[in-house]
């Protein structure tokens, strides 16, 4: 198992699982997290493509009950957005 994994949610469903440290582009992935959120640690999270935070903020908004507000938010403007078609 990986020790540093990328990991892409849809709503409750894992779509992506990147092991960074095995990932030939892994080093890439890392400075493009870098580059956005100003470290290289892992996790870093996301919410509808904005920087929410890491494991502590991710703890401090579970304990709180936002984060399943804020998750819940962000299903329901999924569910409601239109399908991107690239060409």
């Amino acid at each position: 198992p990986s020790s540093c994994a990328l990991i892409v949610h849809i709503g409750e469903k894992v779509v992506s699982v990147i092991e960074l440290d095995k990932d030939p582009d892994g080093r890439l992935l890392m400075d493009g997290i870098e580059q956005i959120v100003g470290r290289r640690s892992v996790p870093q999270t996301f919410i509808s493509g904005e920087y929410f935070g890491g494991l502590r903020a991710v703890k401090e908004a579970e304990e709180s009950g936002e984060l399943k507000k804020l998750v819940e938010a962000a299903r329901v403007a999924f569910k409601n957005s239109e399908p991107v078609l690239e060409e």
